[in-house]
C-alpha cells in the first residue's frame, strides 16, 4: 500500500510540476506584453496632460460629441 501511495504522489507531483511550468510560461508572456503596453500608456497619459481644457473642449465640439 505504501508503494501504491508513493506512486500516486509521484504522479501528482509530475502533474503539479507541469502546471507550474505552464503557469510560469504564461506569467512570462504576460509580463512581456505588459512591458510593451506600459510605455504606450505612459506616452498617452503624457499626451493627455499636454492638452488644455480649451483644446479638449474644441476637440469634443469638432467631433460632434
Amino acid at each position: 500500500e505504501v508503494e501504491a501511495r508513493s506512486e500516486l504522489v509521484r504522479k501528482d507531483e509530475a502533474v503539479a510540476n507541469q502546471k507550474a511550468s505552464e503557469s510560469q510560461a504564461l506569467k512570462e508572456e504576460c509580463e512581456g506584453d505588459l512591458a510593451e503596453a506600459i510605455p504606450a500608456l505612459e506616452a498617452a497619459l503624457a499626451a493627455l496632460n499636454t492638452l488644455k481644457v480649451c483644446s479638449a473642449l474644441l476637440l469634443i465640439s469638432e467631433s460632434g460629441y
